[in-house]
C-alpha cells in the first residue's frame, strides 16, 4: 500500500512540472481568418500616384476637365477639387477649339471615345505637375489604357513639351516613330508635323495645288482674276 502511494505521489509531481513548463512556453493560438484580414494593410485601389476621376468635359485631344471620385485623396499640391482642367504631359494634339488645325477634330473625337470606355484614372508625375498656363498635368488612363500612348500610336498626337524626365516618354517616341513610318493621320502630309507644332501653311499649299488640278493655272492668278471681276463693272466690261 505504501508503495502504491509513492507511485501516485511521483505521478502527481510529474504532472505539476509538465503543466508549469507549458505555461512558460511563448505560445500563441493561430489567429482567426477575420483577425488576419483586419490586421492586413487595406488594398489600394489605384496605387500611390493614381486616382480615379470623373470626366466632366472633353475639350480636345490632350485636354479634359475632371472631378476626383474621392475628394479626400486629392494630391496636397492641388488647391481645386472640382472641375479641374487637366493637360496630358508629353504630347501635343492638333487644335480643334479656338484654332482649327488639320486632324484636330479627329484627334479630339479619338480621345473622347477612349475616355467614354469606362473607368478613368489620372496619374501624378513628380516631374510634371503644372504647365506655364497653370493647368495641372496628369497621365490619363481609360480602362487601363494610356490615353496619350494610344493617341500617338494612331497618329493623332505628337511627342512634345517634354521639359524633364517625364514618365512614358521613351515609349511615346517609339510609338511616334512607327506612326510616322506608317504615315498615319497627322503624319500623312509631309512636313505638316514639325518640332514646333503643326504647319498649316503646308496644308494650305496642298489645297491650292489640288484646287488648280492639272490646269497649269497658279492659284494666285485665279485669285487676281476673281478680284478684278468683282471690282469691275460687268456691263461695261462685256457691253451689256
Amino acid at each position: 500500500m505504501q508503495g502504491f502511494k509513492s507511485i501516485l505521489l511521483i505521478l502527481l509531481m510529474i504532472n505539476i512540472v509538465a503543466c508549469s513548463s507549458i505555461e512558460k512556453m511563448d505560445y500563441q493560438a493561430p489567429a482567426s481568418i477575420k483577425e488576419v484580414e483586419d490586421s492586413a494593410e487595406p488594398p489600394k485601389e489605384t496605387g500611390d500616384n493614381r486616382f480615379s476621376v470623373i470626366v466632366t468635359e472633353k475639350i480636345d485631344g490632350d485636354t479634359l476637365v475632371i472631378n476626383f471620385q474621392d475628394p479626400s485623396k486629392v494630391p496636397s499640391y492641388i488647391n481645386q477639387k472640382n472641375n479641374l482642367k487637366v493637360r496630358i504631359p508629353g504630347i501635343d494634339s492638333p487644335e480643334s477649339t479656338t484654332k482649327k488645325q488639320l486632324w484636330g477634330v479627329e484627334s479630339a473625337a479619338f480621345t473622347a471615345e477612349l475616355l467614354s470606355e469606362g473607368n478613368v484614372e489620372v496619374e501624378v508625375d513628380e516631374k510634371a505637375k503644372t504647365d506655364k498656363y497653370g493647368r495641372y498635368l496628369f497621365h490619363v488612363f481609360a480602362n487601363g489604357k494610356n490615353v496619350a500612348a494610344e493617341s500617338i500610336k494612331n497618329g493623332y498626337s505628337r511627342v512634345a513639351y517634354v521639359f524633364d524626365d517625364y514618365k512614358y516618354i521613351s515609349e511615346y517616341k517609339v510609338l511616334e516613330d512607327k506612326a510616322r513610318e506608317n504615315k498615319l493621320n497627322i503624319h500623312s502630309i509631309p512636313n505638316y508635323v514639325t518640332a514646333y507644332g503643326y504647319d498649316m501653311s503646308v496644308v494650305d499649299a496642298l489645297e491650292k495645288e489640288e484646287y488648280t488640278g492639272n490646269l497649269g493655272i497658279n492659284f494666285d492668278d485665279i485669285t487676281s482674276i476673281m478680284e478684278f471681276v468683282q471690282d469691275s463693272n460687268l456691263q461695261e466690261l462685256f457691253g451689256y
